[in-house]
């Protein structure tokens, strides 16, 4: 049987303690163990669930959301708390960018360019940093940032359309001349699996439950 797992955590309230007990990763493919509280049997007990996703493209990982002692914590008993997936269609700072920014004079106050943005991922809670949409050169470095924006001509930015717009006010506060070129940026079907800061990007988001406690995500054409 095949389920959708977007529905499992729509339906069940997830409990605690679950802990991750491992993490294997292949070409295409993610395994995720979690140890505790069998919420999706609505009993109590210990149990372990397993996800596998597979269809995985892309993504970032940091090392404390899967090897908790590699920043010196104890397990994290309640993992599942920030794990969760969704459209990339629906995940602003994931879209496909949608606007290029152009600058035609010195940008006079980068850092607070750089901050406003920075502040506004945050709001998002984004995984993504300001350098994944500003144009930071080829060091990718601050410094190098502000020495592009202290130009007369450069491209500022590639991002999606709120993102830009957020770069756009600011520019405008502090009287920079600049161009905004849109263009239609085709959908991303892809699916964002977020745990912690890092995240996958998966093409489905299937599970089948051959013995109760193990969700196993596979391709859409294997249906």
């Amino acid at each position: 049987m095949q389920t959708d797992l977007m529905d499992l955590l729509a339906s069940r309230d997830i409990g605690h303690p679950s802990v991750l007990t491992s993490a294997n990763i292949s070409p295409g493919e993610l395994r995720l163990s979690i140890t505790g509280f069998p919420w999706w049997k609505g009993r109590d007990g210990e149990e372990t669930i397993t996800f596998v996703l597979t269809g995985v493209e892309d993504g970032e990982f940091y090392p404390e959301d899967i090897l908790p002692s590699a920043a010196g914590l104890d397990s994290n008993t309640e993992w599942l708390e920030e794990f969760s997936i969704a459209r990339v269609a629906d995940v602003e700072w994931l879209k496909r960018p949608a606007m290029k920014i152009h600058g035609y004079g010195p940008v006079p106050e980068p850092l607070k360019l750089f901050a406003v943005l920075h502040d506004f991922l945050v709001s998002l809670g984004a995984s993504k940093q300001p350098g994944d949409f500003l144009n930071m050169g080829r060091g990718w470095s601050i410094g190098e940032f502000e020495r592009i924006v202290e130009t007369g001509g450069y491209l500022l930015a590639r991002a999606p359309e709120r993102i830009g717009q957020v770069l756009c006010n600011e520019l405008e506060r502090q009287g920079v001349s600049f161009k905004a070129v849109r263009k239609d940026a085709p959908e991303d079907n892809r699916l964002v699996v977020r745990f912690g800061r890092s995240f996958v990007l998966c093409q489905t988001r299937r599970r089948s439950l051959p013995e109760s406690i193990y969700y196993r995500l596979i391709p859409e054409s294997l249906q």
